[in-house]
Order: structure tokens, then C-alpha cells, then sequence
């Protein structure tokens, strides 16, 4: 016999040793460490009708019978051992208010289910489903039943809480047999083969909120029912007519279903709104935005406060995505309510019609899994700054301040991926390419080369109020490396006639870099570019880049660039 203290209660439950085979020990850890996060739905919400999809080992019908004494739980189950067992335990404990029904959930279409079951594992297993058993030693047809009879059964028009047990159930099949007004709360187990965008999608169309959890606790799902969509992907659009087509067909192969698009018309003088209302009409989750021109981040912000997704993206309406690329980014953000989740990116040069696929693999590798270690998530600041591969928790960002700034009229992807980086509590990444970056066309930021390129200046003084704001040293050490990293494209990129202003003005920062950074983190960007060398006295710069060598030693003999 075991003996179970109930969380909440603190009461015991007596439970026969037999429960074991259906997994005892695993089921009265889950509780005890509130897997399911029970305590937080049963002491926020009013239950008065409760229903258990499968007894498992009985832990969890019998605790909620044992919290609820005077409301019904109702148990569906197929298997007949575990009939026979949740009963003995229910009536061992003195449970009056549990009621089983023998049977499969079903959509009622038939009069009976196959039930399959695999005796030779440990805990046992069993399904209703036959693709989620390796194998089976036993088959036997059970009634079907509907989630409508079960309702009039318990003789109730809705149950306030629904718990799916590891067996024979699955939240997406449960979901399936479901109208809207039946469930109050879905809690219990998420199969790991489950499509985590499917149960949100019809989380969110039943309007039935949710936690569900595998047996890795970081392996989650938590429905709200706050956001309207599950996705919102805003586009600026300024003089892009000619790329909308190829852009729009491919987000409507790249995201899930649940998805808003954005078009945020930025003022733009050419005929993208008609190209972006041809398609709104055609396709009912396009909406058109028109705005005076404004710049970028003024479009970008725009769209950001009309979005009614859980999760945001940002897309370049002259680039492309892969087929299913934006629900992958998905998949990966639901699982665990992941602030910020990115993927990998192809560089498309439109001059030549060449693709380069960008190696970022040790981030895939080592970001594959939820991270929430901050000081691991900020090493990521001195990456490129891509927003538009990335799927961002549109809560994470309200909550957190996270905008565009206005002023900034260009290259305003770089202030916002580097703030949101540093309040970031949980990254993921994932190993697929979804995004092609075209290169080399007319009026991009990339390609200036004069003095817009001093703009770069008005980033750093707002990132350097951000980093005093957040005193946080270790962002604080990455701006340097992000101005250093910046300053070193920015000199090989700019014309000539603008060279020395720019470094000018650089002076300051590559002079902090160069007094609070390692001399490992100088060298690795300076010593490629020969426009840094003569900012610096040779004695300094060499003792910087050569270590042990003679630093009076002339530069040109020492091997010094410039």
C-alpha cells in the first residue's frame, strides 16, 4: 500500500500497490511538484463539475475528488484494470464523488473504439490511438462515447475543468471531439509528438484556456486566451511594389494558421497600397496600413501597435521566407512560452543570383533547448542584427517598454534587437533556414556609403542611456563590441570624403573598447582594418595588437596594417 499527501489539503490517500503499473510513482512526483500547475487553476477559478480523461494510476481523480468532496468527477476511461482499480482506491479512501464511464472519447460517429495495449512495459501503456504505441499485445474494441454524453452522464452543460492523463487521451484528439462552452480550464499531460500550433489553434477557436505540460517540465503550453491571433507578421512597406507578389505567396506557405499580416504602407510613393489591397481582398488576414511617411521604425511601430498576435515577426517585404519556416519559429516559441526564438538565414545577392548560406551552426547547437541563463542569452548581442528571422513573445515586449525609435530613419533594427536581447529571460533557436535576405537592391541601408551612415552615432547615444538604465555590466561590455564590430563595417563601407569625420567621432568609442576590452576582443576586429590604426599612437597600438614585441618597433617592419 501506498500512502500519498495530497498538496492543498494535506490529507492522505491510501493507494493500492497495483497503481505502480500504471505509473504511481511518476504521477505523485508530478503532483507533489505541481507538474501540471493544478494549484494555481483549482485556487483561481470557481470548479464545480470536473472531468478526468483516463485514470492512469488514479493520483489525479482521487486527489481532485479528495479537494472537491461535494462536486462531482467524472472519470472516462477505456482500459478495465484501471476501472477496476481507481474504484477500489476510491472507495478505500471513502470518495463517493467519483463516477467512471467505460469507454473512449470519440466524435460520436460510431458505437465503438479499438483499444490498444502494451502489457510488457512498465508502467504499462495503453492508447486509443494505435501510432502512439510502439507496439501492442492486446486490442479490444470499448464504446464511444462523445464528449455530449459524457456532459449529459454527469449531468452537466459544461465542465469547469478538464484533465487529460498520459493515457489513452491526447490534447489535440480530445480538442477534436470538443465544441466551445464545453470545457472551462484544459490542465494535464501534452504528448511529445503533439503539434504544439494545432492545440494553440484550436485552444484559441474553442476559446478554452490551458496548461498542459510533457514530462520535461520546460516542454509546455500555456493558452491565456489574451491574444486574438497566434501570430502577427508586420511588413514596412516603402517602394517595394515590385517584390509584395513573391513576398506575400511565400508568408502564406511559411505561417500557421492564426496569422495576421501587416502591411504597413509607409507613405510609400509607388504603387505598393494598390498591390497590398489586391491581395487584402483575396486574403481576408492581409490588412492594409497606411501611414505618413515616417521611416522604417515608424512603420515597424506601427504595425507593432495594431499586431493582436501572441508572437510577432518582423519581415522585409523585399526578401522571402522558406515554406513552413514562421510556424517552425512557432512550434519552437510555444513550447515553454519562449520570449524570443530565431532561425537560420540564406544571403541572396540580386546582382549575380547567387545564395549564401549563413553558418551560425554553435547557435543552433547550443540554443537548441530553452535557455534562460541571461548571461548566455547576451553573449548573442554581437551578432548581425536580424530581427526579421526571429518570432518575438509580443508580451515580452509590451511588458518590457520594447519599441522602435522613431527618430532613427534607418538601421533602427540594431537598437531594438540589442535591447531586446538584454531583457530577454529565455531564447531558443532552431537549426532550419526560414529566411532569405536579399542583398544589393537599390535604396537599401546596407548600401549607403555617405553620411547617413553617421547615424550610427544617434544608435549608440540611445543604447548608451539604455546601458546606464540597466546596469548591467556585462551589456554594457557587449555595446562596446557592438560599437566596435559597427564602426569597423561602417569605415570599410563609408566614401572617402566622409572617412575622416566618421572616425572622428569614433575616436571615443574605439578608445572605451580599447581600454575596458581585452586585448583578445581589440585585435579580433581592429587588426583587419587599417582606418582604425591611424587613430592610435604606434607605441599604443602595437603593444595592443603585438603584445611582448618592441613597441617603439617601427609599425611598417612590425607588420602592423597602415
Amino acid at each position: 500500500m501506498h500512502f500519498l499527501e495530497l498538496p492543498v489539503t494535506g490529507a492522505t490517500l491510501s493507494i493500492e500497490d497495483e497503481a505502480e503499473q500504471f505509473g504511481f510513482s511518476v504521477d505523485a512526483h508530478w503532483l507533489r511538484s505541481d507538474h501540471f500547475n493544478l494549484q494555481s487553476i483549482i485556487t483561481s477559478r470557481k470548479i464545480e463539475s470536473v472531468l478526468v480523461l483516463g485514470a492512469g494510476s488514479g493520483v489525479i481523480p482521487l486527489f481532485l475528488a479528495s479537494l472537491f468532496p461535494n462536486r462531482p468527477v467524472c472519470v472516462v476511461e477505456s482500459f478495465g484494470p484501471a476501472i477496476k482499480l481507481l474504484k477500489r482506491n476510491a472507495k478505500n479512501n471513502g470518495l463517493v464523488n467519483i463516477s467512471i464511464i467505460e469507454g473512449a472519447l470519440t466524435d460520436g460517429a460510431t458505437d465503438q473504439a479499438s483499444l490498444y495495449a502494451d502489457r510488457s512495459n512498465h508502467p504499462l501503456s495503453y492508447s486509443e490511438d494505435r501510432s502512439k504505441l510502439r507496439r501492442f499485445t492486446s486490442i479490444k474494441d470499448v464504446p464511444a462515447i462523445s464528449f455530449a454524453n459524457v456532459r449529459a452522464a454527469a449531468n452537466v452543460e459544461r465542465f469547469d475543468l478538464v484533465f487529460v492523463s498520459r493515457w489513452p487521451n491526447s490534447v489535440g484528439a480530445v480538442l477534436s471531439h470538443m465544441t466551445a462552452n464545453e470545457c472551462g480550464y484544459l490542465a494535464g499531460y501534452l504528448d511529445r509528438d503533439e503539434d504544439p500550433v494545432a492545440i494553440k489553434f484550436a485552444l484559441k477557436k474553442l476559446g478554452i484556456p490551458a496548461f498542459v505540460r510533457s514530462d520535461d517540465r520546460q516542454h509546455f503550453l500555456h493558452e491565456t486566451l489574451v491574444e486574438k491571433d497566434l501570430l502577427s507578421v508586420v511588413l514596412p512597406i516603402y517602394n517595394v511594389a515590385q517584390y509584395l507578389p513573391a513576398c506575400f505567396e511565400s508568408l502564406l506557405a511559411a505561417a500557421p494558421q492564426g496569422t495576421e499580416f501587416l502591411a504597413v504602407n509607409d507613405g510609400s510613393p509607388d504603387n505598393s497600397e494598390e498591390v497590398i489591397s489586391q491581395w487584402a481582398r483575396k486574403y481576408p488576414n492581409i490588412r492594409l496600413i497606411n501611414k505618413p511617411n515616417g521611416g522604417c521604425a515608424s512603420a515597424r511601430s506601427a504595425g507593432l501597435r495594431e499586431a493582436k498576435g501572441e508572437y510577432v515577426a518582423f519581415v522585409d517585404p523585399d526578401d522571402w521566407l522558406f515554406p513552413d519556416s514562421l510556424r517552425r519559429l512557432c512550434q519552437a516559441a510555444f513550447l515553454g512560452s519562449v520570449d524570443i526564438v530565431q532561425g537560420g538565414f540564406v544571403k541572396y545577392y540580386e546582382s549575380t543570383s547567387k545564395s549564401e548560406l549563413i553558418d551560425e551552426t554553435w547557435v543552433a547547437n547550443d540554443f537548441r533547448e530553452k535557455i534562460t541563463d541571461q548571461g548566455r542569452i547576451r553573449g548573442l548581442l554581437t551578432t548581425q542584427p536580424t530581427i526579421w528571422r526571429r518570432v518575438y513573445k509580443r508580451r515580452f515586449l509590451l511588458e518590457n517598454g520594447l519599441d522602435f525609435y522613431h527618430e532613427i530613419r534607418r538601421f533602427d533594427d540594431l537598437p531594438f534587437q540589442f535591447e531586446a536581447l538584454s531583457l530577454s529571460r529565455s531564447f531558443k533557436a532552431i537549426p532550419d533556414f526560414i529566411y532569405n535576405y536579399r542583398l544589393q537592391r537599390p535604396g537599401q541601408d546596407v548600401a549607403v556609403t555617405d553620411n547617413r551612415l553617421f547615424v550610427h552615432f544617434d544608435i549608440f547615444a540611445l543604447l548608451d542611456a539604455f546601458t546606464r538604465k540597466l546596469g548591467a555590466q556585462q551589456v554594457s561590455e557587449q555595446l562596446l563590441r557592438v560599437k566596435l564590430n559597427t564602426h569597423a563595417w561602417a569605415v570599410g563601407q563609408i566614401a572617402s570624403e566622409f572617412k575622416q569625420e566618421y572616425l572622428k567621432r569614433a575616436k571615443d568609442d574605439i578608445w572605451a573598447a580599447m581600454t575596458y576590452l581585452s586585448d583578445a576582443d581589440f585585435k579580433r576586429v581592429t587588426s583587419d582594418h587599417a582606418d582604425f590604426m591611424k587613430l592610435l599612437p604606434s607605441d599604443s597600438l602595437r603593444r595592443r595588437l603585438f603584445g611582448s614585441m618592441n613597441p617603439m618597433r617601427p609599425a611598417n617592419t612590425a607588420g602592423a596594417a597602415g
